[in-house]
């Protein structure tokens, strides 16, 4: 009985298939980390005070749970309308 991978061809110890440099692949995975820590970092944007004059008045008024569902929902259609531009019974 043959074995089907010959000792050679085994994986080494550092669980990479034989020819894969480790360094290379760590190198790379720092490289990926890197890029994706800079994609997700938004500048930082100062508050408009009087957009949050605005606000807290309306939620005065109308009631912080109910301000909440509201602001929540078109959240929500905003980002529908963002992800599907076509969809016509977004935009009735």
């Amino acid at each position: 009985h043959q074995p089907l991978f010959p000792a050679e061809m085994a994986a080494p110890a550092d669980g990479y298939a034989p020819g894969i440099n480790p360094d290379l692949v760590k190198e790379a995975m720092e490289a990926v980390a890197a890029v994706a820590a800079e994609s997700s970092t938004a500048p930082e944007v100062p508050e408009d005070l009087e957009l949050r004059k605005r606000l807290d008045a309306f939620t005065e008024e109308h009631g912080k749970d109910s301000v909440r569902q509201e602001l929540g929902n078109a959240a929500k259609i905003l980002q529908r309308l963002s992800e599907d531009i076509f969809n016509v019974k977004l935009h009735a």
